[in-house]
């Protein structure tokens, strides 16, 4: 999740990057493209910060619960390895039962 949530912070990075001076538009039908691919590339830039962001949210729990096991409990043998706590996780699912209709022929 790590490299997903570093993906979406680079693409967000990229996106910025991608607008195109504003010194190049010399006429008002390229101004208005530039106005339109600016509000584009600065929408594209805004979900992938918003979406790394809640992958971060929705995964901080996970994520320290894996630095917690690989810092601490693999480290250690016998009778004195701590126990990890309790960790409850709401997954949300999504599952889309028309496609599973679509599969045994039924509409």
């Amino acid at each position: 999740m790590r490299r997903a949530i570093a993906y979406c912070q680079w693409k967000a990075r990229y996106w910025e990057n991608a607008e195109t001076p504003k010194e190049n538009c010399t006429t008002q039908e390229e101004f208005v493209l530039y106005e339109g691919v600016r509000a584009y590339t600065r929408h594209q830039a805004d979900y992938e910060r918003r979406r790394a962001s809640q992958w971060e949210d929705e995964w901080r729990a996970i994520r320290e619960r894996a630095a917690f096991v690989l810092t601490s409990q693999l480290s250690q043998t016998g009778p004195n390895i701590l126990a990890a706590p309790a960790l409850v996780v709401e997954l949300e699912l999504d599952y889309d039962d028309s496609m599973e209709n679509e599969e045994i022929g039924e509409p």
